[in-house]
């Protein structure tokens, strides 16, 4: 069964070329064995509509808080069946935007996401109830105190491509979860996966709004950290994502940043020393790719002479 991003008919899922929304780029899927997609930008500038879908997500986050933390789960565990009916055609997707192999896509994403989905089903609840505790002071013996956890509004989540639907989607899970409403930039490399996550939550009976989706370059992450958002989960280079970088200086105060930078393993003095490491090897073939669990260092024993 083929998957359709843009498809409104909840039986299936498809990835389409070309397919279009009011608000969206056209996406044109270049070559299906590597991320090369392309995106045709929308006339209107990249900041209006980031405006558009933040002013949507905003609307939406005061129904989606008010309906409890009861209702959302239920949302939530209905995205997770749906995601494991069709849990091969979703990694089969994957595969043709990202050109890693459909087992590594549905074991590294599908699964994890299947994984996350009712881990949040489980602890949300419990996370999102009003604790209550008396003061251990003699002086408040007679008080009691609550603590009482709100969300951010609308959080911004700006994802790579090596992982396109694992890490948005746990991202995002986390705060529709607390009652936050969310807008998504997908990177411009896998666009379609964006687009994937937010229809399976659709058809889970999200309302609309919750869960916002915009594509394009650096420039609508840039407009998406300037849009008025409460919250930024950013994953990408150091150099974007570092306190100094752009646009992330101009985050929101609550920012969570994930970046990694691979360095290979001492090649240099193995050489030196004229040690062969193929356990080193092998480990830094996960360097490669699009993944970022590779060796970062290569400790060798001197050969006896």
């Amino acid at each position: 069964m083929p998957i359709d991003v843009d498809s409104q008919d909840t039986g299936h899922i498809e990835i389409r070329p070309g397919a279009r929304t009011p608000d969206q780029p056209t996406v044109h899927n270049a070559d299906d064995a590597a991320p090369t997609n392309l995106i045709d930008r929308p006339d209107d500038p990249a900041p209006q509509r980031v405006a558009r879908a933040t002013a949507r997500a905003r609307a939406a986050q005061r129904d989606w808080l008010a309906s409890g933390v009861d209702a959302r789960i239920r949302v939530i565990a209905r995205a997770r069946r749906r995601l494991f009916e069709r849990r091969v055609d979703v990694a089969e997707a994957i595969s043709r935007e990202t050109g890693k192999p459909v087992a590594e896509a549905l074991v590294a994403e599908v699964v994890t996401v299947l994984d996350m989905l009712r881990f949040v089903e489980r602890v949300a609840p419990e996370f999102m109830r009003t604790s209550w505790f008396s003061s251990a002071s003699l002086a408040l013996w007679r008080k009691r105190f609550s603590v009482a956890r709100e969300p951010h509004g609308v959080v911004g989540v700006i994802s790579p491509w090596n992982y396109p639907f694992m890490l948005p989607a746990g991202q995002a899970v986390s705060a529709l979860a607390t009652g936050n409403a969310v807008v998504l930039k997908p990177s411009e490399l896998t666009p379609a996966c964006g687009d994937l996550l937010a229809n399976l939550f659709r058809e889970a009976g999200a309302p609309a709004g919750v869960l916002e989706v915009v594509h394009g370059d650096g420039a609508v992450g840039s407009a998406l950290v300037d849009g008025g958002v409460d919250k930024v989960f950013f994953t990408g280079s150091v150099a974007t994502g570092s306190p100094g970088g752009e646009p992330m200086r101009r985050a929101p105060r609550a920012l969570r940043a994930g970046t990694g930078r691979q360095r290979p393993g001492d090649r240099a003095r193995r050489r030196r020393r004229g040690a062969r490491c193929p356990g080193h090897r092998v480990g830094s073939l996960c360097e490669r790719g699009p993944d970022v669990r590779g060796a970062k260092a290569g400790l060798c024993a001197e050969r006896g002479a």
